[in-house]
């Protein structure tokens, strides 16, 4: 690992803690006093249809993935650990794969699903939308501003995927998908997943603890 990737991971890192503590509890606080008194979360206007056809499969079909790779990460660990001098059967139980879930697999589907698709989408579509531009209106748009909608378009998909209808759960959910995307944009998919993976490495001690 060269020193560029050193720093980039460090940065992910340090978002992740920054996230756990202090940005996500001062969002949730927020949120719960902005929903008190308005009533208004994320869902507000939202057509029932695009509820039942896009997010929830969305969030069924993310939650099942997770599940199975699970499984089978938490097989292979215990595979591993047999194989090794480490013994022990702490990975197949609740705590063990929950751990596993929430900071090895979680991460790595989410930012696969919610930070690759849309820069894949823009890598491939941007070329043909600014030929269709160029002819039409004699205008082009540059990559920087489409990366930008790509991260805010991210960030929407993955708080809405999430079916939360809580106002404070969905500020936390904006703050780690705009993070996340951020630094994928920044320094790419490998320290994005590691800022998700440290926040919710977090989350799962603090709960343990608590």
């Amino acid at each position: 690992m060269n020193s560029t990737n050193v720093v980039s991971y460090t940065m992910a890192g340090i978002a992740g803690v920054l996230l756990f503590y202090p940005i996500t509890p001062t969002l949730y606080s927020c949120g719960r006093q902005i929903f008190r008194r308005t009533g208004c979360s994320l869902w507000s206007g939202v057509p029932d249809c695009v509820k039942d056809k896009i997010w929830k499969p969305l969030n069924a079909g993310m939650n099942e993935s997770i599940v199975v790779f699970e499984n089978i990460s938490v097989k292979t660990i215990d595979y591993a650990c047999q194989r090794s001098s480490l013994k022990t059967k702490f990975f197949s139980t609740d705590k063990g794969k929950e751990l596993v879930g929430c900071v090895l697999v979680a991460p790595i589907i989410e930012e696969l699903v919610f930070r690759c698709m849309p820069h894949l989408i823009i890598q491939v579509g941007l070329p043909h939308f600014n030929r269709f531009l160029d002819k039409k209106f004699n205008v082009m748009l540059d990559t920087p501003l489409t990366e930008l909608v790509g991260v805010c378009f991210s960030t929407y998909a993955f708080t809405m995927a999430h079916n939360d209808a809580q106002l404070a759960a969905q500020l936390r959910l904006l703050a780690v998908g705009a993070t996340c995307g951020l630094v994928q944009w920044k320094w790419g998919l490998g320290p994005a997943i590691f800022t998700h993976a440290v926040y919710n490495g977090c989350t799962y001690i603090f709960r343990q603890r608590n």
